[in-house]
């Protein structure tokens, strides 16, 4: 399952990155580039934008027309209209940033290349594939966050 997310969804984009689908997200693209991308590489599209969600239909791209700006909601929403699955998994998500596959990598590797109270203080790490980003990524606190606002995702009562 593919995403294609309009610019007013970056939140989500980065969510559903991590929960490890394919989620392209570009705050420069026009409705028509929106469209002939979802319906090209057959992304689900998930917008706020009562027209798109229009144009969408009539081309019969899957989507999602959100109605709220309640992050929890709207990713309550998606969770249970297309059966996405809530568990986050370093080792199966994406880069929140560019949407590339992540791979771990050894602690030795990242050593020069994070502070070194994070270096002292975790062991498995993991880096974005794409060369243009290779951002490293670590199991720390903010894992927990993520989870936590899953569960209420998970939790949500309409």
């Amino acid at each position: 399952m593919k995403f294609l997310i309009d610019a007013m969804h970056g939140r989500i984009a980065r969510y559903l990155r991590i929960l490890g689908y394919d989620t392209y997200y570009s705050n420069d693209i026009s409705d028509t580039q929106i469209l002939e991308l979802a319906q090209k590489e057959n992304r689900i599209l998930i917008t706020r934008d009562i027209q798109l969600a229009e144009r969408a239909k009539l081309r019969k791209i899957p989507y999602i027309l959100l109605k709220s700006t309640d992050f929890i909601k709207n990713f309550y929403l998606i969770y249970k209209k297309f059966s996405i699955n809530l568990n986050a998994d370093p080792n199966k998500s994406r880069c929140p940033v560019c949407n590339s596959e992540l791979t771990p990598i050894s602690k030795e590797f990242v050593k020069d290349k994070i502070p070194q109270k994070t270096f002292q203080k975790f062991n498995e790490f993991w880096i974005c594939k794409n060369p243009k980003c290779q951002k490293i990524y670590y199991y720390g606190m903010h894992w927990e966050k993520i989870k936590s606002k899953l569960e209420k995702i998970k939790n949500y009562i309409k």
